[in-house]
């Protein structure tokens, strides 16, 4: 697909998730554009210059992988009101990854944004950021900036974002940092697909393979799926693992007890309430492939993730 062709996407935030999950997956269909602060100013130079960066994909080794077909932004520099305006006008898919307390900065740009949209050609918004009720909240930041009633000219929706992704500060040899000369790293393993709310991108004459629109009952079962058996297992593993003195969840791989624990906690207690709950919407084989799957992906000796991040 030639650059042309392509959907022209915004992603705020230039982070784990957004280099190593929205990137690696929109880009095969998109024009990808970061926009971040001036912490990440060296990185958003490299982004301008090359157009590409890596992430460290996990799997059964660790290995870097160039995302191209991206461009970076820096946010608040004087002067660049205008760019910015444009490039938001111009986006068919606005994503937001700058996690919950950091959204309300966002709602002047995309309130003045949605000000030029229409219904017939609205300002598409959806939220990466982990939690409930994302989208319905910064709806109504927007909508106060706005200074009116957002009708169809603003759509905001939630997504589920799957993958587990981290940044490693001063990263090991092994690992390669976005850019030449940067002293961090985004490591993210293999997981693809990337629920949404169909509301958002009904209407679009293309949608990015990446993207699983889903209606409402779908997208519920979703949601509660990777709230209640994915960041569910993960903070009481995390407890667990700590009062044990473990550093890294695949240490508890060697504790069969907890990990039978662990999985009577996400198929006896989360999944009778979420296949109760869900009924037609989420299937028992589905849920429990997803049960065993992300107990083998949460203690991958790869992906190597800290009880730490599961304890904050």
């Amino acid at each position: 697909m030639n650059a042309e062709a392509r959907m022209s996407c915004v992603v705020f935030g230039a982070g784990a998730l957004g280099l190593g999950f929205l990137g690696p997956e929109l880009t095969p269909h998109c024009r990808v554009t970061f926009l971040d602060v001036r912490l990440k100013a060296d990185l958003l130079d490299h982004l301008r210059r090359a157009g590409s960066y890596t992430f460290n994909r996990t799997g059964l080794s660790m290995r870097p992988v160039e995302v191209q077909g991206v461009d970076g932004v820096l946010l608040g520099e004087a002067g660049d009101a205008d760019a910015l305006g444009e490039l938001l006008d111009g986006a068919e898919l606005i994503f937001t990854a700058v996690g919950e307390p950091n959204l309300p900065q966002l709602a002047p740009l995309l309130a003045n944004a949605a000000r030029r949209r229409t219904p017939e050609r609205p300002l598409r918004v959806l939220c990466a950021e982990n939690g409930v009720e994302i989208a319905a909240n910064l709806r109504q930041a927007v909508q106060r900036d706005a200074g009116r009633e957002l009708g169809g000219d603003v759509l905001v929706g939630d997504t589920v974002m799957g993958r587990m992704c981290k940044v490693v500060a001063a990263p090991a040899p092994s690992l390669e940092p976005p850019a030449p000369g940067l002293d961090w790293a985004v490591v993210a393993e293999p997981f693809y697909g990337i629920p949404v709310e169909a509301h958002v991108t009904a209407g679009l004459p293309r949608l990015p393979g990446a993207l699983d629109a889903q209606p409402p009952p779908r997208f519920r079962a979703s949601e509660d799926v990777k709230m209640l058996s994915h960041n569910g297992l993960h903070a009481p593993l995390a407890c667990l693992g700590c009062l044990r003195g473990a550093e890294f969840f695949d240490e508890l791989r060697d504790a069969p007890e907890l990990m039978e624990l662990a999985r009577r906690l996400m198929v006896d207690e989360a999944g009778t309430a979420l296949l109760g709950k869900h009924k037609g919407a989420l299937g028992r084989n589905e849920y429990l492939n997803y049960c065993d799957s992300i107990l083998r992906r949460v203690t991958c000796p790869v992906l190597h993730d800290p009880v730490e991040h599961g304890m904050r």
